[in-house]
């Protein structure tokens, strides 16, 4: 790869690396616990740009900038256990993304993917906290994370396919 072109991918993972991180902090305000009130839901809207880095770019520059999204954030505004759930649960993400991404691509649109990845999300939340307790109670709440999945990750998706649509004209 020529300098000039890995220059280039370094500026579009730190462009979408700030874009991600303003997303996830501007979410963070959102009050949707007054709207829905169980712990643990959040839309996701980061992962729109981590989604769209993907299949744009590639898996090492979304796997860069979803790892360091999820360091800066939780630690900057959380906790080192925020940080656990949300690495784990981005993790898990990025990896059926990119399964995904590779296998069932032709067959899924993004809201499919998106569904998917915000299933995949909450599971390894699910098992992080699994983990870190011990405990296999966390289980009980995964059904409910995951119907939320259903909801907010067809949203990101949605999101993403016009975003895409918009961006395939320029």
């Amino acid at each position: 790869m020529s300098r000039d072109k890995r220059t280039g991918r370094i500026a579009v993972c730190a462009v979408t690396c700030a874009l991600a991180i303003a997303v996830s902090v501007l979410e963070s305000l959102i009050p949707i616990q007054a709207v829905i009130p169980l712990p643990g839901i959040k839309l996701g809207f980061a992962n729109i740009v981590i989604l769209f880095l993907l299949y744009r770019y590639g898996a090492a520059e979304a796997v860069t900038v979803a790892v360091i999204k999820c360091l800066t954030v939780n630690l900057i505004f959380f906790s080192v256990t925020a940080l656990v759930f949300s690495l784990t649960g981005a993790l898990f993400s990025i990896v059926f993304a990119i399964v995904l991404k590779y296998t069932l691509s032709e067959k899924l649109s993004f809201v499919g993917i998106s569904v998917v990845c915000a299933a995949a999300h909450n599971t390894g939340q699910t098992a992080a906290a699994c983990l870190l307790l011990g405990s296999a109670a966390p289980l009980s709440y995964l059904p409910v994370l995951l119907a939320s999945s259903a909801v907010t990750g067809s949203i990101t998706g949605f999101i993403l396919l016009l975003i895409d649509k918009r961006l395939k004209k320029i």
